[in-house]
């Protein structure tokens, strides 16, 4: 219909256009004329919230769910008539703190939280950036559409990069062209307005045209949409429990979204002149949403009268007009949408980039030492920030395509910006709403939204096995993040909004109420916030004796400023505000004026780099001298002396020692002329007196700020009669008073350790770091550490209890990690040592049985037969003792770089020869590369003997699953043990569907020697030798089962970089001697002989030595003549390794071979591997022998 330059032009032109009308308001407002405070302009420049997921989404809605488009708008009407209260307190909050956007909103609530602030813009940035890909995606969707047919044989452009170049530039001119982000930007809200008007004209075109020109008003459009069979816009048997939930989802997510969204924050609040324009949006934003919806079921019962497809129903607008020829009609409606698209690109960027400089970069950039120098730079910074929030979604649109994702994420990013509605609201009305329960909420919202929203979406859009919305996470269907614990029968938004907001709020309440934060800053903030409609002026104290110097403090302020602004901005900045404060010819000001220029100042800095960074800037660059000190104290003082407190108030909060203090004085100022002589008295009464509150005042102090439980109880089921705060807190109150209506017995979690309690210490008179099992308010068991003193009366009767309680919960768990931690480590030691003593009486019987085969005959059968036997039993002992090894995790492995998926396809027949015919046997390979660094036989021993144990749990038959998956801990073990290192991680999981196992069992299967099975069944090594080839691996395995719902193990292993080795093909080489001089050094007389024997009957020539001391001396004699050496690691009066020291002394180029029964660990740390010498394991075979001479000698 239109060249792509036409189009091109066109868009470029009226960009251009309103480039031209915000230029003409900036200027205006230059000279003091300011057209944008207008209550007019205001309220349409909240129609932002009508973007192109609206305007050309809601036909597309109405053709797919009816009505159902009308929640997009019904909701906010229904928001706007509380906005008289809430928007106003919103609006005054802004102007008291200077703030800046929504996250900046938060944190000054919360004691000005830069974590909590940058928590909201991660948030913003994970929930809203994709939103905005939407809108560039449809305008390359509807600049396809409009050019398609004429673009044959034209030039081609870029389209994208343009309109995404326009906007860049836009963006940056009118919104951040300067620091001070409460500086309101009245040239954009202008051309914000026009646009607005542009795409309601827009609509309203094409709805008037479709309707009165292409059919006969709104009744013949029905009337014929109606008598077509199929066709319809609302189908009642639809109607249900789930349907009436999704409107419900959808009114209160457009109900928040209409303030709580980072752009109609910013339009709403920031931008707000005045807060009476509030009355005038209150009915003209209505009345556009009103305008805008008329045509919407018109056009979308028109699209289906017409023959156009359903699945193409968000491009009806474009569509129709297109279709009956209407040229000019179908620019206006791509203009339109541009406007759409555009508005909300820009002011979501704009204030994207004031979050993300503010409570991310310029954190960053305190942290980073070395990047201090870019504090001057932020608003060049705020530059690149929006170059890249619009890159970022441009590519988002280009790559991603028409996904799921894409489609479906305009009600997900309402639903993030939900997540703000408890703490913001919660702020605004709730004074016991803190920082703890904020940031508690909104990671609880944001995880929930991610886990039942998000996540969803990429395994719709297959990114993700759909496996996970079937059958949930590793099977746990209770974790579908779609049937979450099961709750079924709801839409996926419904669902996920029901459980975030559910998440969101619980942990906000919870959060404020379990961890309460009474300090005066806090009290301050939220008074502030919850009182600001209600403000009265502030009480005028009386000003203390000016001694500041301003000259001092105007330096220091400078000094603080010139961080963030050029010099000459700074000396402007700081001259006005002590113009503003009537300072600006004053020497010297007093406590109270320089409490207001910091305040004055950190509203300034609070426009420019957000609330909670100024705050934290000024007092960490502020001092105060031990003067101005005393000065504020007094005057705090005095601020306290006119609070209007009632009687209870009063007699609560003066301390009882200077009630009694002032009463003694006014006594001794009434009866001054009738006791003079008792004026010493007095006095020294005085002074005991203070010195006495002091002391108390110090001991309360220190109590009710310890972080140990301090109490005070009574016996019996006991009664709490004093405790500080921290008692309070062990067991989840929020108050002492609270506390204290608890009775002691039931903190208890048997009611007999109470007995048990009582009775000790009233027989001892003390009991110290006694361990109780105790539980929280709220049911958690937890560990307490008690130490107390009994107190009785005359009789013997026990009064009362005074002690400390700990909190010891975590090092309970950790003691009895510690405890299972040693018992594993003596089992293996002992194995170990076991395995070495019998390394050695193995040798000498493979060793004498291999020589006597090679002396008999073939044809002698039966003697045959017999060595047979003895080398298969030896062998049978030589793998025990491997197993032994193996658990004791010091077997000596041989570590290279494998596949895992290759090892599990080269053991799979292996397995399903073992478990047998009547078990069905699944494998599931991961679709990438799992390297690891691992010995391939121990490997297939693990999947062996997991494999031996499931054939066992299912007698009767079932499935044995093993599947191979990728995996990445990025720093939270999530309940994985310590051992496991963030990091990549291949997983081997091995799922079997028999009998299962209970809890206690499942805690002991990796100790050796412990079975289920009955007698002559099992050794009960198979799990602890899998559990020490893991450990030896540097992994982890976890156990997952039910009693009847059957196992599954999960095991961890670091993953590599690299690519797996080629697997070396095992040859068997034939017997081979030689003529060299060996000197074997051995303190086993029957291993040395064998030795001996052995080589003797191959040709070579032996020198023994009986221990290290013995090999040296005879070295020393045949040094010319022996060409190898054979020494045992561990010997008496010298090991193998300092002998091997001498005896490179007297012939460096000597070659070794070490031999050794015992562990791994042994000779790690005699230094034998690292030398690069050879090495022979015990038992000895001599094929393993001879090969090791002869390779050495060779070299």
């Amino acid at each position: 219909m239109f060249s792509q330059a036409v189009v091109i032009a066109s868009f470029t032109l009226y960009v251009c256009l309103l480039f031209l009308v915000a230029l003409f308001v900036e200027r205006k407002s230059l000279t003091g004329r300011d057209i944008g405070n207008n209550p007019f302009i205001y309220s349409l420049s909240l129609a932002v919230y009508c973007s192109t997921w609206t305007y050309y989404g809601s036909v597309g809605k109405a053709v797919t769910s009816g009505m159902l488009f009308l929640t997009i708008y019904l909701g906010p009407t229904i928001a706007i008539a509380v906005w008289w209260t809430v928007l106003r307190k919103m609006i005054r909050v802004k102007n008291l703190f200077r703030i800046t956007s929504i996250a900046d909103f938060i944190s000054a609530r919360y004691q000005k939280s830069q974590g909590l602030a940058a928590l909201v813009t991660v948030i913003c940035i994970v929930g809203i950036a994709p939103y905005v890909a939407i809108q560039l995606k449809s305008i390359l969707a509807t600049f396809d559409i409009l050019t398609k047919s004429t673009s044959t044989g034209s030039p081609s452009y870029d389209v994208g990069l343009i309109i995404v170049g326009l906007m860049i530039v836009f963006t940056i001119i009118f919104g951040a062209r300067r620091l001070d982000s409460t500086e309101r930007h009245q040239g954009m809200v202008v051309a914000l307005a026009v646009e607005c008007v542009v795409k309601l004209v827009a609509f309203l075109s094409v709805g008037i045209f479709v309707t009165y020109f292409m059919f006969d008003g709104f009744e013949d459009v029905f009337a014929r949409l109606s008598a077509l069979p199929g066709k319809h816009l609302y189908n009642p048997a639809t109607a249900g429990i789930s349907y009436y939930m999704t409107w419900t989802t959808y009114l209160v997510l457009a109900m928040s979204a209409i303030l709580f969204l980072p752009r109609q924050f910013h339009v709403a609040v920031v931008e707000n002149f005045e807060e009476k324009h509030v009355r005038t949006a209150m009915w003209v934003f209505p009345l556009y949403m009103f305008l805008i919806n008329i045509f919407v079921l018109p056009m979308a019962a028109a699209g289906l009268l017409l023959g156009l497809p359903e699945s193409a129903a968000d491009t009806f607008v474009l569509a129709l007009p297109m279709g009956a020829g209407q040229k000019y009609l179908s620019l206006l409606v791509f203009l339109g949408g541009f406007s759409a698209a555009m508005g909300m690109v820009m002011i979501s960027t704009m204030t994207m980039s004031t979050m993300i400089t503010n409570h991310l970069v310029l954190p960053a950039i305190e942290f980073l030492q070395p990047l201090g120098g870019l504090k001057r730079y932020l608003i060049q910074c705020r530059w690149v920030a929006i170059a890249a929030y619009i890159m970022t979604g441009y590519l988002f649109a280009r790559l991603i395509g028409e996904s799921y994702m894409l489609v479906n994420m305009g009600m997900i990013s309402f639903a993030a910006a939900l997540q703000f509605a408890p703490a913001v609201l919660g702020g605004l009305f709730w004074e016991k709403g803190n920082r703890f329960g904020a940031i508690s909420g909104l990671t609880a919202g944001f995880v929930m939204w991610f886990y039942t929203l998000l996540l969803p979406t990429f395994v719709k859009s297959g990114w993700i096995d759909a496996s996970l919305l079937i059958d949930g996470p590793v099977g746990i269907s209770a974790l579908n993040p779609e049937r979450l614990f099961g709750l079924a029968g709801l839409d996926p938004l419904s669902h996920g909004v029901l459980w975030t907001l559910l998440f969101n709020a619980g942990m906000y309440v919870l959060g404020s109420l379990s961890f309460r934060q009474d300090d005066e800053a806090q009290e301050k903030e939220a008074d502030a916030f919850i009182n600001v409609l209600n403000a009265e002026p502030s009480r005028q104290y009386r000003l203390s004796e000016p001694f500041i110097e301003v000259a001092t403090k105007e330096k220091e302020i400078e000094n603080l400023l010139v961080q963030y602004f050029p010099v000459e901005k700074v000396r402007s900045i700081t001259r006005q505000s002590l113009l503003r404060m009537g300072l600006e010819e004053r020497e010297r000001i007093s406590i109270v004026e320089l409490i207001e220029l910091h305040e004055d100042i950190e509203r300034v800095l609070a426009g420019s780099i957000g609330a909670a960074a100024a705050y934290h800037a000024l007092r960490r660059e502020i001092s105060f001298s031990p003067q101005e000190q005393k000065a504020l104290s007094d005057t705090y003082a005095e601020i306290l002396a006119n609070l209007k407190l009632t009687p209870s108030d009063l007699k609560a909060k003066i301390d009882f020692y200077q009630e009694r203090h002032d009463l003694l004085t006014k006594q001794a100022a009434e009866l001054k002329d009738n006791v003079n002589e008792l004026n010493t008295e007095i006095e020294e009464r005085r002074k005991a007196e203070v010195a006495l509150r002091d002391s108390e005042e110090k001991y309360r102090t220190l109590v009710n700020n310890i972080n140990i439980g301090v109490f005070r109880s009574t016996s019996g089921r006991g009664r709490f009669v004093q405790v500080n705060p921290a008692m309070a807190k062990i067991f989840g109150y929020e108050s002492v008073d609270e506390f204290q209506k608890v009775e002691v017995v039931d903190l208890y979690q048997n009611t007999d350790d109470r007995e048990k309690f009582i009775a000790e210490i009233h027989q001892n008179g003390f009991v110290r770091d006694c361990p109780l099992a105790m539980r929280k308010m709220d049911g958690t068991p937890i560990w307490c550490s008690v130490t107390a003193t009994a107190h009785d009366d005359v009789a013997g009767n026990l009064l009362w209890i005074d002690g400390v309680m700990e909190d010891i919960t975590e090092r309970k768990k950790l003691e009895d990690q510690l405890r299972q931690s040693q018992k594993m480590e003596a089992i293996g030691t002992l194995t170990g040592g076991i395995a070495h003593d019998f390394n050695n009486i193995l040798t000498a019987i493979l060793g004498y049985s291999n020589l006597l085969r090679l002396k008999i005959r073939d044809d002698e059968t039966v003697l045959v037969n017999y060595v047979e036997q003895i080398l298969a039993s030896s062998e049978k002992a030589a793998n025990l003792t491997r197993s032994l090894l193996a658990f004791s995790r010091k077997q000596i492995i041989d570590p290279k770089p494998v596949d895992l998926n290759e090892i599990v396809k080269g053991v799979q027949k292996l397995l399903i020869r073992v478990i047998g015919e009547d078990i069905e046997f699944r494998t599931t390979m991961a679709d990438r590369d799992l390297v690891v660094l691992a010995d391939t036989g121990q490997v297939e021993q693990i999947l062996l003997n997991l494999a031996t144990n499931a054939r066992d749990a299912m007698p009767n038959g079932g499935i044995l699953t093993i599947e191979t998956s990728y995996v990445n801990f990025a720093g939270d073990h999530a309940g994985f043990s310590n051992q496991v290192e963030p990091g990549e991680y291949a997983v081997i999981s091995a799922s079997d569907t028999g009998i299962g196992m209970d809890e206690v069992t499942r805690q002991r299967i990796f100790e050796p020697f412990f079975t289920t099975k009955d007698v002559g069944k099992g050794t009960g090594l198979g799990l602890s030798i899998v559990y020490g080839i893991i450990k030896q691996h540097r992994g982890d395995v976890h156990v997952y089962s039910e009693h009847g719902k059957g196992t599954t193990f999960k095991i961890y292993l670091p993953l590599l970089a690299r690519e797996a080795a080629d697997s070396e093909k095992k040859t068997v080489e034939p017997l081979t001697g030689g003529t060299e001089t060996i000197l074997v050094a051995e303190d086993d007389d029957d291993v040395r002989k064998l030795m001996v024997a052995m080589l003797e009957q191959f040709g070579y020539t032996i020198i023994e030595a009986v221990d290290g001391e013995d090999a040296v001396m005879k070295f020393s004699e045949h040094k010319a003549e022996i060409d190898l050496l054979i020494l045992d690691v561990i010997m008496p009066k010298m090991n193998g390794k300092e002998s091997f020291e001498q005896i490179k002394k007297m012939n460096p180029e000597v070659k070794v071979i070490f031999s050794s029964g015992y562990t791994a660990d042994i000779i790690h740390s005699k230094g034998i591997l690292e030398s690069g010498a050879g090495f022979l394991q015990k038992p000895v075979q001599p094929q393993a022998l001879l090969s090791l001479i002869r390779k050495t000698i060779t070299g």
